[in-house]
C-alpha cells in the first residue's frame, strides 16, 4: 500500500494563493468544503478540487473546514504532533444508532433463563464471545477453520496447535474482561491481558513486557512497511499518557467525548504504539471492549468486530495509514470502525428477534413441548444433520449446569428427534431426522 502522504497545512502553494487575490474566495470555498459529505484522505481528496485550484491549496481549505480538534494534548505521534480528530454528521449518526440499538441487546437483565428470548440471547451473546477469538486470531494469521476452533471451545479440548493457542487465550480474555473493566487501565492489568493473550506462543520474557527494540514493523498484505513504530526506550513515557487518557473520566475533560469514540481511540492509538513483540492487534481490541464495559456497554465483548474488521480488512488498513499521512487525524479509523461496530449491534438485533420468532413459531407448532435451548439445538440440526452433539458442549454453549444438559438431549431423544450412541463414558447424539420433516411441511 504506497502511502500518499498530505502537504503541510501551510504549504506554499497554499500561503502565495491566500496572500494573493485568492483569499477572497475562501468563505466560499469552506462553504463547498463543509458540504462534502465523504471523508476523504488526501489520497482522494487531491482529485475533488474546484477547476483551476490546486490540490495543495484545496487540502489545506478543506481540513479548516473538518473543524479538526486535539484529542488530547498528551496524545501525540512519534514526531510530537498531537493526534486529531473531526466530529463528523457520519459519526454523530452512528454514535446515536449505537445507542439506541444497545439497550435493545440487552434486554435481558433479570430474567435470564426465564423466557425464550433471554435464552436466544444468552445463546447468541455466547456465539458472538467464541466468534471475536476465532476471528481476532485469524485477522493475525490463526490457520483453522471456525468450525474446528468452535468444537475447540465448546468441548473445552486443550490447544493443539499456535493457531488453536492463540484462540484459547483470545476466548479466556474476552471471558475475563467484565472482571478486569472494574479496574482503572495501568501497567499491570495492560500486562495481564498481554500474557493471557500470548501464553504460550511467545517467549516468558516477552509476555505482558513492552519490546525494548526498535526493529517491530507494521507491515500490509504485500509486505510494505506501512507504520514505524516509536522507539521503544519512549514506551513507559507514551504508554502512560495513554493509560491516563482511557482513565480520564467526563468530570476531567474540558469537552466530551463519547465513550463509544474513546474506546476506539484506545484501540487505535495502542495500534499506533505497537508496544508489544507480538499480539498488539489483539490487545488492542481487548481493550476496545475492556473501555466500553468499563463505560457499561456490556453487551460490547459480544459483539463480533474482528469478524466484520476481516471482512473489510482493506479499509481498515486503510484508514490506519491514511491517519499517519494525513497529519495524524484519527477520524478515518474512527470512522473505519464505528461502521463495524453499529453494524454488529444491528446485526445482533436483527438476529436475536429473528429467533425469537421462529422459536416462537414452533413452540407453537409443537404445542409447548421444548424449551428454547431445545429448539435451538433443533435448528442447528437442520443446518448440520451429521453433527454430534454431547452434553457438556450443550452445556458450555447454553451456559447451563450439567443436569439441565443432559435433561435437555435426553428429552429431545426421548420424543424422537436424537438418537443416542455411547462411546466409552461419552454419550453423543445425532439427528433422528424427524425435525427436518417437520420443518419441511407447510408452517411455520
Amino acid at each position: 500500500m504506497r502511502a500518499a502522504v498530505a502537504p503541510e497545512l501551510n504549504n506554499a502553494a497554499f500561503l502565495a494563493w491566500l496572500a494573493g487575490p485568492g483569499a477572497a474566495t475562501l468563505p466560499g470555498l469552506l462553504l463547498t468544503a463543509k458540504a462534502q459529505r465523504a471523508y476523504l484522505p488526501w489520497r482522494k481528496a487531491r482529485y475533488s478540487a474546484p477547476e483551476g485550484l490546486p490540490a495543495e491549496v484545496w487540502w489545506p481549505i478543506l481540513c479548516l473546514a473538518r473543524d479538526l480538534r486535539v484529542v488530547d494534548p498528551a496524545l501525540v505521534g512519534a514526531g510530537g504532533q498531537p493526534f486529531l480528530l473531526s466530529t463528523t454528521d457520519e459519526i454523530r449518526r452512528l454514535l446515536h444508532e449505537i445507542d439506541r440499538n444497545a439497550p435493545a441487546a440487552i434486554r435481558m437483565d433479570g430474567v435470564r433463563g426465564r423466557d425464550d428470548a433471554s435464552e436466544l440471547r444468552r445463546t447468541y451473546l455466547q456465539r458472538e464471545q467464541m466468534l471475536e477469538a476465532i476471528s481476532s486470531s485469524q485477522m493475525e494469521g490463526a490457520a483453522t477453520t471456525r468450525q474446528a476452533a468452535q468444537e475447540m471451545l465448546l468441548a473445552n479440548r486443550p490447544p493443539q496447535n499456535d493457531g488453536e493457542r492463540m484462540i484459547a487465550n483470545n476466548y479466556a480474555t474476552i471471558r475475563a474482561l467484565e472482571g478486569w473493566s472494574k479496574e482503572p487501565l495501568a501497567e499491570g492489568l495492560l500486562f495481564r491481558i498481554h500474557r493471557t493473550l500470548t501464553e504460550g506462543l511467545l517467549p516468558e520474557d516477552a509476555q505482558g513486557r513492552y519490546r525494548t527494540t526498535d526493529d517491530v514493523l507494521v507491515r500490509d498484505r504485500d509486505g510494505e512497511v506501512v507504520h514505524q513504530p516509536p522507539p521503544a526506550a519512549a514506551l513507559p513515557a507514551r504508554m502512560a499518557a495513554l493509560m491516563a487518557f482511557a482513565n480520564q473520566g467526563e468530570a476531567a475533560r474540558e469537552t466530551f467525548l463519547h465513550p463509544v469514540l474513546k474506546a476506539i481511540l484506545l484501540h487505535t492509538l495502542l495500534a499506533y504504539e505497537h508496544p508489544f513483540r507480538d499480539g498488539n492487534g489483539r490487545t488492542a481490541r481487548a481493550l476496545f471492549y475492556w473501555s466500553l464495559l468499563r463505560d457499561g456497554y456490556w453487551v460490547a465483548p459480544y459483539v463480533s468486530i474482528s469478524r466484520m474488521l476481516r471482512q473489510a480488512r482493506k479499509a481498515y488498513d486503510e484508514a490506519y495509514v491514511d491517519m499517519e499521512c494525513c497529519h495524524l487525524d484519527a477520524t478515518y479509523c474512527v470512522l473505519a470502525n464505528l461502521r463495524v461496530f453499529a453494524r454488529g449491534l444491528r446485526d445482533l438485533n436483527a438476529y436475536v428477534e429473528g429467533q425469537a420468532r421462529q422459536t416462537d413459531a414452533w413452540r407453537k407448532a409443537l404445542q409447548g413441548q421444548f424449551n428454547a435451548r431445545q429448539l435451538d439445538l433443533l435448528g442447528h440440526t437442520l443446518r448440520h444433520p451429521n453433527y454430534q452433539y454431547t452434553a457438556a458442549e450443550h452445556q458450555r454453549w447454553h451456559d447451563v449446569s450439567a443436569n439441565t444438559a443432559r435433561a435437555d438431549l435426553d428429552g429431545l431423544e426421548a420424543r424422537g428427534f436424537l438418537r443416542r450412541r455411547q462411546i466409552g463414558r461419552v454419550r453423543f447424539y445425532t439427528a433422528t431426522g424427524l425435525f427436518k420433516a417437520l420443518a419441511e411441511r407447510p408452517g411455520p
